[in-house]
């Protein structure tokens, strides 16, 4: 038997946790890029001509979810492997500054930020 096998337990519900978010994360840059696309084509084919087309923004707001997706899946997969160890580890230490969890904190909130100006100048 594992002699810590409820922090251990614990440990993978977390980065599985970690995952989900990642993979939602993924889906939902997809999502934005995708939609993007779908409504520049109902504007030409309501219009019968490009009128503001123009996806730049928005396509680089979904690549840049995706990407920070796959930095999250990377990031929780380093986290995980780490806390195993210590874990594993007969000596007390601290885990130290939650590194990881506040730099994607950091950047949804800007893709967050960025999101909302994007919409907001685009409801006319």
């Amino acid at each position: 038997m594992i002699k810590v096998l409820s922090d251990h337990q614990a440990n993978e519900r977390t980065f599985l946790a970690w995952i989900r978010t990642a993979v939602a994360l993924m889906a939902f840059g997809f999502l934005i890029e995708k939609f993007t696309i779908f409504v520049a084509y109902i504007r030409v084919s309501l219009h019968s001509k490009p009128v503001g087309t123009s996806t730049g923004f928005a396509n680089m707001i979904g690549a840049s979810m995706v990407i920070v997706g796959v930095l999250v899946v990377v990031a929780s997969t380093v986290r995980f492997v780490l806390i195993r160890r210590k874990i594993d580890s007969d000596s007390q230490e601290s885990l130290g500054m939650p590194f990881i969890e506040l730099l994607v904190g950091l950047i949804l909130s800007v893709v967050g930020v960025l999101l909302v100006v994007y919409v907001g100048g685009h409801l006319d």
